[in-house]
């Protein structure tokens, strides 16, 4: 049976320790509080992208032409493959103006090529 002395020695610790991680976390509090930034706002002006439905066309990058399809396009040994681009299936609206990470005011640390969402208009 521990005696009343080796009692209150553990009581003591218990009590110490309980002081001590309290204090940690009113400390902690305040300092974590004030960690995160507020989030940046940006407002981009957007032109609308129209005409759904209208037809994809066949280019060959660094040719000054257009195909109705690739396979209208003429297959040159050395040149890159015909692509087929511009088809709209939707109308959406697209940034008016480029804007680079560094000029929309994102912080460093707060800078992601997370996904990217688009929505119909």
């Amino acid at each position: 049976m521990p005696t009343r002395h080796a009692s209150l020695a553990a009581l003591h610790t218990r009590l110490f320790a309980a002081l001590i991680l309290a204090g940690m976390a009113a400390l902690a509090g305040p300092a974590m509080s004030h960690a995160a930034p507020a989030p940046s706002i940006l407002t981009l002006k957007t032109v609308k992208v129209g005409d759904p439905g209208n037809p994809s066309v066949g280019i060959t990058p660094f040719k000054d032409a257009i195909y109705r399809s690739c396979k209208e396009a003429p297959q040159e040994a050395h040149t890159p493959p015909c692509q087929m681009v511009g088809g709209v299936k939707y109308g959406y609206g697209i940034g008016q103006l480029e804007v680079t990470v560094a000029q929309g005011g994102v912080p460093k640390h707060r800078r992601s090529l997370g996904s990217q969402q688009t929505q119909p208009l």
